[in-house]
């Protein structure tokens, strides 16, 4: 991970864009994606120094790392709390005369980032963090499962790679295949996945149906999204997620299934739910 801190100054402009380049250069990332990136961070820091700031001391914290394909910049201050993630899309149908000056700097950063995610720092001030697809992503997915220690109901799962179209199936076997050998309990860790497509959510929901007895046909993977509201018994929750990513905590919420599911952060706790779960 790459980390320096600026002042807050405009004059800084210029070596903010040029640490991102370098660092993102660096790391690999694809040329395009990371001048997408540079416009994004210069809109952020412009907004900090201008509007965070207004003029007084204070810094710009920027981190660059690698996670998965995607370059990943945090932007941290001091400034007063302010969630750019909030401010509405500009009207950009009016004509130059009637439109207001300025409001383009956040529209910027959210076309040219994949993901724009905002943190209230506790102790004061304010963190951005920004996604942008940028290195080449292997389309495999590893599964791993651990059956739990002396709980042959409980299977851990853990899951590498992005969970997507091109492997969502894989899922949904190693679901169909843990139900068949008496797993009625799933902790399914999900901290290495940095993005689930829709395909993905199918996989999610399909294994949660597998788990409680709700066999599918095949033909059937596409309209499972469906099946929960057509359910007529509640569905219980046999998987616990742990880890959540923002990208994929974000895909879940945006579907609706956060409510069916048990999420965690911790593996040791979801594991003792888990356990207390088959007690009842």
């Amino acid at each position: 991970m790459a980390t320096i801190s600026f002042p807050a100054k405009v004059e800084y402009l210029q070596a903010i864009r040029e640490f991102v380049q370098e660092s993102a250069v660096a790391l690999g990332a694809d040329p395009d994606a990371a001048a997408c990136m540079i416009q994004a961070v210069d809109e952020v820091a412009t907004n900090v120094i201008i509007h965070g700031y207004q003029g007084k001391k204070g810094e710009i914290l920027i981190a660059l790392d690698r996670e998965g394909a995607d370059l990943v910049v945090s932007i941290r201050d001091h400034a007063p709390a302010f969630d750019p993630t909030q401010v509405p899309k500009p009207d950009l149908t009016t004509s130059l005369e009637t439109r207001a000056l300025g409001g383009l700097g956040v529209y910027f950063v959210k076309q040219f980032c994949d993901f724009v995610q905002y943190h209230e720092i506790p102790q004061g001030g304010n963190e951005l963090i920004l996604r942008k697809k940028a290195f080449e992503r292997k389309d495999t997915m590893d599964i791993q499962v651990i059956q739990a220690e002396g709980q042959p109901t409980i299977a851990m799962v853990e899951i590498q790679g992005d969970l997507d179209a091109s492997n969502y199936e894989q899922l949904i076997a190693e679901a169909v295949s843990l139900k068949a050998q008496g797993v009625q309990q799933i902790v399914m860790d999900l901290s290495k996945v940095n993005y689930v497509s829709s395909a993905g959510l199918v996989a999610l929901h399909r294994s949660l149906l597998v788990m409680n007895g709700v066999l599918l046909e095949e033909e059937d993977g596409w309209g499972a999204m469906h099946a929960l509201a057509e359910e007529k018994r509640p569905l219980e929750k046999r998987i616990k997620l742990v880890g959540l990513q923002p990208r994929v905590d974000s895909a879940l919420d945006m579907a609706g299934m956060k409510q069916y599911f048990e999420i965690y952060t911790d593996i040791k706790k979801a594991l003792a739910a888990s356990k207390n779960a088959q007690r009842v």
